[in-house]
């Protein structure tokens, strides 16, 4: 029976471990390749000529994007309205309305030329009173006299003229009088007055002049 020589192959002995056997035995063990791990692995030495290929590069995934939120609309803020300064200041205190004055008492009617004449000329003596409920006339010398005042160019005859005419038209018969008076120097005046209204229309004087008609 002869022995085998060293490094020769028996029949049935790995593929792999007759490879690694040969590397051994050609020296210093290099790091493999991936292609040539990949074809220890496959039982396979690949050829010189073929490049390695590399290995397959996973595709990094593209990111789905997130689901975009519906937009929601801006609520409105209410806004704070600041106080107005007529707010932040305090109101005055209200003014108290004054009470109305009472009501003045009127004064007693008069209802006599003589009572009349009596408080307004205190110091007058009154000789008599008259109504005038002649008018047709009293306006008949009174209409005389007023064209001698314009011929005697006497403005005041002529203004006390006009009033005792116009009296004549616009008050009642109760209301216009006449009356026959003397002064502290007795001197005769005639006055005329209205007793509805108070008051004193004229006074005139010789008494006797101005009260023709009426006596």
């Amino acid at each position: 029976m002869s022995s085998r020589p060293s490094g020769t192959d028996s029949p049935g002995q790995d593929p792999v471990a007759r490879r690694s056997r040969d590397l051994a035995a050609r020296g210093p063990r290099r790091k493999p390749t991936a292609a040539e791990a990949l074809a220890a692995a496959r039982g396979s030495t690949p050829s010189p000529s073929e490049p390695a290929s590399a290995p397959p590069q996973a595709t990094p995934a593209t990111p789905s994007a997130p689901p975009k939120a519906k937009a929601k609309a801006p609520r409105a803020v209410k806004a704070k309205a600041a106080p107005s300064k007529a707010a932040t200041t305090s109101a005055p205190a209200p003014t108290p309305t004054p009470e109305p004055p009472a009501p003045a008492r009127p004064a007693p009617a008069i209802t006599s030329a003589g009572e009349l004449l009596t408080k307004r000329m205190p110091a007058w003596r009154v000789e008599s009173t008259h109504a005038i409920a002649k008018r047709e006339a009293f306006r008949g010398v009174w209409t005389a006299l007023r064209t001698r005042a314009v011929v005697a160019h006497d403005a005041a005859a002529l203004a006390t003229a006009d009033m005792l005419l116009d009296a004549a038209r616009r008050l009642p018969p109760r209301s216009f009088h006449a009356a026959h008076l003397r002064d502290e120097q007795g001197a005769s005046w005639a006055v005329f007055v209205d007793t509805a209204r108070g008051t004193v229309l004229a006074a005139l004087t010789p008494a006797e002049v101005y009260l023709v008609g009426l006596g």
